[in-house]
């Protein structure tokens, strides 16, 4: 399993190694031990330009996502990237209460589930929730009936 960490901004309050074990200890949870990818910490402008050039949004966002697998191959180890906006993560922990680490833990966990293929949107809230269980993610489990 090799998971790079990569900085595009100066972030001392987010500590790579215990970000690196938690995406780790997920992977293993899921059977998923195999694998390669990265996330990337950058700043507001950096994904919000992402966010335009490849989802036609033109706003910041906090994390994205880009598998590399498909429901075709599953065979490459490489999962795929996760972009992490630390500007927004910094403003989403202030209002939560919490840490950025811990922000930044949860949109890394989130953006995983999205590289192995799992949506929230739309139908998938099930399988989105089976997987967020399997890979021991369990507080990212949708309460279906408070989002309905």
């Amino acid at each position: 399993m090799e998971i790079d960490i990569l900085y595009d901004i100066s972030c001392p309050e987010i500590d790579a190694v215990p970000l690196r074990e938690a995406l780790e200890t997920a992977l293993r949870s899921g059977g998923e031990t195999d694998v390669e990818l990265s996330v990337s910490l950058v700043n507001d402008e950096t994904i919000q330009d992402l966010s335009r050039r490849y989802l036609d949004k033109d706003a910041p966002t906090d994390v994205l996502s880009f598998p590399q697998r498909d429901e075709f191959d599953r065979t490459s180890r490489h999962l795929g990237d996760i972009v992490i906006s630390a500007d927004t993560a910094r403003r989403q922990a202030a209002s939560a209460g919490h840490s950025v680490q811990e922000e930044v833990h949860y949109l890394a966990e989130h953006g995983l589930l999205h590289l192995l293929g799992f949506e929230h949107h739309g139908a998938g809230h099930e399988e989105w929730n089976r997987a967020a269980i399997r890979f021991g993610l369990s507080h990212h489990v949708i309460d279906l009936e408070r989002t309905e």
